[in-house]
C-alpha cells in the first residue's frame, strides 16, 4: 500500500510540473502554435462577414486572446454544420437511392 501511495504522489507533482510548462510557452512555442492557429484557419471556409481584419487577426494575436477562442467557437461550428450537411445527404439518399440504384432500375 505504501508504494501505491508514493506512486500516486509522484504522478500529481508530474501532472502539476506538465501542467505549468503548457502555461509557459516559450517563444519558439508560440511560433508553432501561431502556426497551427494559421493552419486551423486555412481549414475553415472564407468569413462572410465585412470586417477584412478578422481574418488575419487570428495569427497577429496573442494565444491568449478572445480571438483564438472566437477562431476555435467559429472552427467548432464549422465542423456542426459539416455534421448536419453530412446527415441531410444521408437522409436524402435513403429517400431517393444512390445513382447506382437508379440506373440499373431504368436498365432493367
Amino acid at each position: 500500500m505504501r508504494i501505491l501511495k508514493t506512486q500516486r504522489s509522484r504522478e500529481g507533482r508530474r501532472s502539476k510540473k506538465n501542467g505549468n510548462k503548457r502555461t509557459n510557452v516559450s517563444s519558439c512555442g508560440g511560433d508553432k502554435f501561431s502556426e497551427k492557429l494559421q493552419a486551423l484557419k486555412s481549414l475553415l471556409p472564407p468569413a462572410t462577414t465585412t470586417e477584412p481584419s478578422r481574418q488575419d487577426a487570428y495569427v497577429e494575436e496573442d494565444s491568449g486572446s478572445g480571438v483564438t477562442e472566437q477562431l476555435f467557437q467559429e472552427t467548432a461550428d464549422y465542423i456542426v454544420r459539416l455534421r448536419t450537411q453530412v446527415v441531410v445527404l444521408q437522409k436524402l439518399i435513403e429517400i431517393y437511392g444512390s445513382s447506382d440504384q437508379t440506373e440499373d432500375n431504368f436498365v432493367s
